[in-house]
């Protein structure tokens, strides 16, 4: 009988829930917000920091968007709404939020507009679309995810 159950148990362990690619490469963006000090002006955003801070980000996202109702052109918080709505499972939502960032020319997000556009893809299972784009930042000369775009092409290429 135990000569059975030690490879039972293996093969329930290999067998057993795999992280999928888009968890595999979804990281979220450095919080660069929360240490600053909070005004009435900016009480949502801090709020939606926090939220974000703690991994809570189906809290962060409602904050962000209220922040963002007021202050719609910000792009550093833009940014942090696309982020958490990937990692609540809402990627149509996340490139939504790019796109707009794309339309306002944020000139100093551009690398991570299109990474984040590219983890859009992914987590919509858009994998084709998600290897153009991951293909185009890998063979970018200069880019901040060129490497994790390298990665992802990989994985995409061998699923």
């Amino acid at each position: 009988m135990r000569s059975i159950f030690l490879p039972l148990l293996i093969l329930f362990a290999a067998c057993g829930p795999r992280e999928t690619l888009c968890e595999s490469h979804f990281s979220p963006y450095p919080d660069a917000v929360s240490g600053r000090v909070r005004t009435a002006e900016n009480a949502a955003l801090l709020d939606g920091m926090s939220a974000y801070a703690r991994g809570d980000f189906s809290a962060a996202v409602p904050a962000l968007s209220t922040y963002l109702a007021a202050k719609e052109h910000d792009g550093q918080a833009r940014l942090y709404l696309a982020v958490s709505s990937i990692a609540i499972g809402e990627p149509f939502q996340a490139e939504l939020q790019l796109d707009f960032m794309d339309r306002e020319d944020v000139n100093s997000f551009n690398d991570q507009i299109e990474w984040y556009r590219a983890l859009c893809l992914v987590c919509s299972d858009q994998h084709d679309r998600a290897l153009q784009a991951a293909t185009a930042i890998a063979s970018s000369e200069r880019h901040t995810y060129k490497a994790e775009a390298a990665h992802l092409m990989e994985d995409l290429l061998h699923e």
